[in-house]
């Protein structure tokens, strides 16, 4: 919870979230690729299906909103 706590003391107004922790890919090693994918610049954005976070009763993602990858 490091990353966490670093950005909540960059960012403050996230202070009382819960860190949300996505899943990326299939598997550990795909997330791995992906994650790297998107530090070293080649992924820029990610998609997916509005139908499931209305299915799910979630709220869809924001622009720019933090995200972990677990």
């Amino acid at each position: 919870m490091t990353l966490w706590r670093d950005y909540v003391a960059a960012h403050p107004e996230h202070a009382d979230e819960t860190p949300p922790v996505e899943a990326f890919g299939d598997s550990a090693a795909m997330a791995d690729d992906l994650l790297g994918f998107v530090l070293d610049g080649p992924k820029r954005a990610t998609a997916g299906f509005v139908e499931d976070f209305a299915i799910d009763n979630e709220p869809l993602p924001v622009v720019g909103s933090p995200d972990l990858v677990g």
